[in-house]
């Protein structure tokens, strides 16, 4: 158990270090906060990428209704 774990323990039951404590604590684990922070913005980043993606797709259907529409505009006129 590391020493970075019991203070996130302790401060989860509800106490609260003052900004100096959890400097230190960062500073004694670099290795295990960095890694969860770049867990974190690795998630956050596919979660961008799926928003992308659906709006992609949504832009590719209003696409397809408009040549929809605009191809039975046309034919209208044709006639």
């Amino acid at each position: 158990m590391f020493p970075h774990d019991c203070l996130q323990q302790t401060r989860q039951s509800g106490w609260r270090g003052n900004a100096n404590d959890q400097a230190t604590a960062q500073h004694q684990d670099p290795t295990i906060s960095g890694s969860k922070q770049q867990q974190q913005q690795q998630q956050q980043q596919q979660q961008q990428q799926q928003q992308q993606q659906q709006q992609q797709q949504q832009q590719q259907q209003q696409q397809q209704q408009q040549t929809a529409a605009t191809a039975a505009v046309v034919r209208c006129a044709l006639l």
